[in-house]
């Protein structure tokens, strides 16, 4: 999803507040959310970069883990840029307003952050 937001071909990561916050609720280890804190904070690096970062600290981490911690970095890395609109997306079936109509299954639902209903 972030890919065909950004419109880009290169993913970018970055571990900030919001990767941080993002991390527990996909099952992220505590232990696993200290050792991430030792990489480098507020740097936005490639895939290649940030693989390596990740073998280099967190070397055992499993396939799923791997993938979840990369998602996160992405949805960081996507919020924290500022050369495109931004979209928040909503859990699937959740509205801005909490209702859950079918055309919110997608979870793309709203508009570009900032952008008031008014």
């Amino acid at each position: 999803m972030i890919d065909v937001l950004r419109n880009t071909d290169e993913r970018h990561f970055l571990l900030n507040d919001e990767t941080f916050e993002l991390l527990p609720a996909l099952r992220i280890s505590g232990r696993i959310i200290e050792q991430l804190r030792a990489l480098p904070q507020g740097k936005v690096c490639s895939e290649d970069e940030f693989t390596e970062l990740l073998n280099q600290y967190v070397p055992n981490l499993g396939t799923q883990q791997r993938k979840w911690i990369l998602d996160a970095a992405a949805i960081g890395a996507y919020r924290a840029q500022t050369d495109f609109p931004v979209y928040h997306l909503n859990k699937p079936g959740q509205t801005r307003s909490g209702r859950s109509p079918d055309c919110a299954r997608c979870g793309l639902v709203g508009r570009p952050a900032g952008v008031s209903s008014q």
